[in-house]
């Protein structure tokens, strides 16, 4: 009996030491990808697509917004020359003009009729999408619901 309890005591002791070294070199693959993203964006998402989803769950990759880079690490956007906060490059694609469809509104009333009933009665009196668009940031703007 006394063997026994010393055998389970082992094993939790042991199983408890495999999970700290598991979370330790998780936080260390963390920390150097968050390092890879600081300094080569481009590997990194090389190698986040190479890693996720079939080799580790893309939860324990760092996120863009998570990683404060610093200025010059990311190439999308065009220094500019009077100091003003750098934009994005503009949209080469031509504008076009979205026409609705009957099938579209319906889904679209639909939707709104879902977004309606699990966000607790949050409505628009405007109609379509722009209505869609006033429920949601009603929702995420009222300090009940967030």
């Amino acid at each position: 009996n006394n063997n026994n309890n010393m055998d389970i005591s082992f094993s939790s002791s042991f199983s408890r030491r495999l999970r700290l070294r598991e979370q330790a070199l998780r936080f260390q693959r963390y920390e150097m990808l968050t390092k890879l993203m600081r300094h080569d964006y481009d590997s990194y998402i090389a190698t986040a697509s190479f890693l996720s989803p079939s080799r580790i769950p893309r939860i324990q990759l760092p996120n863009i917004q998570d990683v404060p880079i610093g200025p010059g690490s990311l190439s999308t956007a065009e220094e500019p020359e009077n100091g003003a906060i750098p934009l994005v490059p503009d949209c080469q694609l031509e504008d076009v003009t979205f026409k609705d469809n009957i099938l579209d509104n319906i889904l679209l009333k639909l939707f709104r009729y879902f977004v309606q009933q699990n966000t607790n009665g949050v409505t628009s009196p405007k109609p379509g999408i722009l209505g869609l668009l006033e429920q949601g940031r009603t929702y995420y703007l009222d300090p009940r619901t967030t």
